[in-house]
């Protein structure tokens, strides 16, 4: 029944697999810097400490955590299928190579269901102690973080981003026909005018005089690169060293 549900939603998977198939594969490397280099259980605990928490923010974590306790000791046939659906799903990324905070988007319901049956479950037991006023501020307590981040981003997706500001200033001030090594992440300077040498971390060259020797006269990088490698710096002592 699942099989064919699935293929009844999502009839592009067989449509061309080979492509399918080689899409996921590009997708999921077996090496990746800042997200790579943990085992199952290190990602098990990867994706409880820090994944959670930063996708579904530290109160609602939280708060899914004690509902999913409580599902434990309190079983009944739906909450099964969502413990049974969890489990597995966390189970099949922790055995991957890799480790993303995006690969647990199609668990986060489950987990904000959890949450949500615990607060549901507080309120009605203040309700029943005479308290059934604090119910609203709980939940108002569980939203505000979520709803804090919701308005920050809004506010800084309504401005440019800092990879278009840097293309406006790149574009302003460098003469055309200049040579540039610029990472992932950075300025998109494609059919401006430049020399542009696009590659996922300018760490790939032996050194900023190497780079010079070649000709390139400016270098741009960014923090989602250097950053994972300024992160584990005994793991990558070379690529720490020339950033």
């Amino acid at each position: 029944g699942i099989g064919l549900g699935f293929a009844l939603s999502t009839p592009y998977f067989f449509a061309d697999l080979g492509q399918t198939v080689a899409d996921a594969q590009a997708c999921s490397p077996p090496e990746l810097p800042g997200a790579d280099g943990l085992s199952p259980w290190g990602n098990l605990g990867y994706y409880l400490g820090t994944g959670f928490p930063r996708t579904l923010t530290p109160p609602l974590a939280l708060l899914a955590l004690a509902g999913l306790l409580r599902a434990c000791l309190r079983r009944s046939p739906e909450r099964s299928y969502l413990l049974q659906f969890g489990a597995v799903f966390l189970g099949v990324l922790c055995v991957c190579s890799l480790h993303w905070d995006r690969w647990l988007i199609q668990v986060l319901p489950v987990a904000a269901l959890f949450g949500a049956w615990c607060v549901r479950w507080a309120s009605l037991r203040l309700r029943r102690r005479g308290l059934g006023l604090l119910g609203a501020p709980l939940a108002g307590l569980a939203l505000a973080w979520p709803l804090q981040q919701a308005v920050f981003q809004d506010l800084q997706q309504s401005r440019g981003s800092t990879r278009i500001l840097a293309r406006e200033w790149v574009l302003e001030r460098l003469p055309r026909g200049a040579r540039i090594a610029e990472e992932w992440y950075t300025a998109p300077l494609e059919g401006c005018g430049y020399g542009v040498d696009l590659r996922f971390s300018l760490a790939e060259g032996k050194s900023v005089q190497h780079y010079r020797q070649l000709g390139y006269r400016y270098l741009m990088s960014s923090s989602d690169v250097y950053g994972r490698f300024q992160d584990a710096p005994r793991r990558y002592p070379g690529q720490a060293a020339f950033y």
